[in-house]
């Protein structure tokens, strides 16, 4: 009943990491804690009353990464720059429950490097898997370029891993596959460098475009197919 049709995949994913949905019920007589939120950015949008009791209800939309991206450049030590996706409230507004679940970066302000972790709860090796590590390699770059940090490594945590049936004529033709070289992952020259300019642009955030990312050296066997499997 929340999607807009087959092909919409709902309250998931983009919508979580950049404008997750926050909410805060406070007495109305707690004064002090309605103005710290009003002040965080909250808007109260209703009023109520339980038990006796009156409160009012705040919400602001909450960008996940802008604040992990705010936090690597004012606090690069904290062990609290991630962001997730798994909102209760709202998997049941979602096509399918988020799968890359949680990111972690954790900058290295020493030596100029920065890593990504990656939990995903459920991985279909055939299509998924392909997909989220390309996924995370160009975020990781990404957030590297505006934050002046060089990306290092990537871990990748699958909590159930599989392979559906109808997938394994395609990945037992790739097992007979020689690998070629791996590409080299560029960003346009028109997304600013933090480690050059010494300007943090997270404006870029919203102008980044897909356009923006290419491989060099990137060479490929014949394409292969699968049908997605929920």
């Amino acid at each position: 009943m929340f999607r807009k049709g087959e092909d919409d995949l709902g309250e998931i994913y983009g919508v979580q990491w950049r404008k997750w949905p926050a909410y805060k019920r406070i007495d109305t007589g707690n004064v002090a804690a309605i103005e710290l939120a009003l002040g965080q950015g909250y808007r109260q949008i209703a009023e109520s009353e339980e038990d006796g009791q009156s409160f009012v209800v705040l919400y602001k939309a909450i960008d996940q990464i802008r604040q992990c991206i705010d936090t690597i450049i004012n606090d690069p030590g904290s062990r609290r720059i991630l962001f997730h996706g798994w909102n209760r409230a709202q998997l049941d507004e979602m096509a399918l429950p988020p799968c890359h679940l949680l990111y972690q970066l954790h900058p290295n302000p020493q030596t100029r490097e920065i890593s990504l972790t990656l939990y995903i709860r459920s991985n279909d090796l055939g299509l998924g898997t392909p997909f989220n590590l390309t996924e995370g390699a160009a975020l990781l770059s990404l957030i590297g370029r505006l934050t002046g940090y060089t990306p290092r490594w990537f871990t990748y945590f699958i909590g159930d891993a599989h392979v559906y049936e109808n997938h394994l004529d395609m990945l037992n033709e790739q097992m007979t596959r020689e690998p070629y070289p791996m590409p080299k992952l560029v960003i346009s020259d028109r997304v600013p460098e933090f480690a050059k300019t010494g300007v943090y642009q997270p404006e870029w955030l919203e102008l980044i475009e897909p356009s923006d990312f290419s491989l060099e050296g990137y060479q490929h066997h014949p394409a292969m197919t699968a049908p997605m499997a929920v």
